[in-house]
């Protein structure tokens, strides 16, 4: 008998390849959204499509008991605000999570897994630029940050067992956000918060998704993970492997801080007063000011035998395929 998988968020960036990698692997896939309408690729893929608010906490419970679900991954959330408004963190990967994990309660779950963010463990240090350590504790420095500890402290004191996933910047073929960065880069203009020192981590969407299901068939329960592909890079060194693949050169600006603060606080002002989309928040501020995102996967390899198929170079390479298919004319 097929085992089954519940997956929340499934239309989004992440929430396609873990369906993906659910169908390879033979489990039955039932992709919980918002909206039937967005999830035709999903359907294409084979995937069993439920349309369901995570805010109603009632509608879930129905489900649950009238549906049996072995695995259960939870990577709905928002990540993003167009206009800025604290309480939807909390609704949108708090409240969400509470509602879940209550509906779940009673069934035979045997385990389930989250997607966090390596924003909830918060940056590594700036003076020593040493990796992050899982264990180091978690200082949040984002509301977005916070939120996803909120709702990793509501997962540590629930009794079905778990995984929590702490994602470094995620990218691949689909991602918005990735291809926005090459259309700057393309337009000759690069940019630098800070620092053109700054570290990065990274990690393919195709390992991370690989990483969720090898951890859901792992025997390890209950511990928090970083999912990064292990190395780090500099700012500069990260843009320097766009440029070659796009064949451009760039203008190099330095932002400096006390300028970016300035135009956090005007777009984030203009934003909330007129309702217009807030292009670089305050809180898009506070990550960007920080010089050190890179984490330790040794605990991931360890326990979950970790090994990212994708490095940094291969990753980038894929990603740009798809990016110049989709502006080609």
């Amino acid at each position: 008998m097929s085992r089954t998988v519940v997956i929340t968020g499934a239309t989004g960036f992440i929430g396609h390849y873990l369906v993906e990698e659910g169908i390879r692997r033979g489990y039955h896939v039932i992709a919980w959204t918002r909206n039937k309408n967005s999830a035709k690729s999903l359907l294409d893929l084979g995937a069993e499509v439920v349309q369901i608010n995570l805010l109603d906490g009632d509608s879930l419970k129905e489900w649950m008991a009238k549906n049996q679900v072995d695995y259960f991954i939870h990577n709905a959330g928002v990540t993003k605000l167009s206009v800025y408004q604290k309480e939807d963190y909390f609704n949108g990967n708090v409240v969400t999570t509470r509602h879940v994990l209550e509906a779940l309660r009673d069934t035979s779950c045997r385990k389930f897994a989250y997607t966090s963010s390596l924003e909830a463990s918060g940056p590594g240090d700036s003076d020593s630029l040493a990796p992050k350590q899982v264990n180091n504790g978690s200082q949040p420095i984002t509301d977005y940050g916070q939120s996803k500890y909120q709702a990793e402290e509501i997962i540590r004191r629930q009794s079905i067992p778990y995984l929590i996933f702490q994602p470094t910047a995620v990218y691949g073929p689909l991602d918005k956000g990735f291809a926005a960065y090459f259309d700057l880069l393309k337009a000759h203009v690069e940019p630098y918060f800070i620092s053109k020192k700054q570290l990065l981590s990274f990690i393919y969407v195709k390992d991370l998704a690989r990483l969720y299901f090898d951890g859901l068939a792992s025997p390890h329960c209950n511990k928090t993970y970083f999912a990064a592909d292990g190395d780090t890079y500099t700012v500069a060194e990260f843009n320097q492997k766009i440029k070659a693949l796009l064949h451009t050169k760039t203008v190099k600006i330095v932002l400096p801080q006390m300028a970016l603060a300035g135009v956090a606080k005007v777009s984030e002002t203009l934003s909330n007063r007129f309702g217009i989309r807030n292009f670089f928040s305050q809180e898009r501020f506070k990550q960007v000011k920080e010089l050190n995102w890179s984490c330790d996967i040794t605990e991931t390899v360890k326990d979950l035998g970790f090994k990212p198929a994708y490095d940094l170079d291969r990753g980038l390479a894929e990603t740009m395929e798809w990016y110049l298919r989709r502006h080609a004319p």
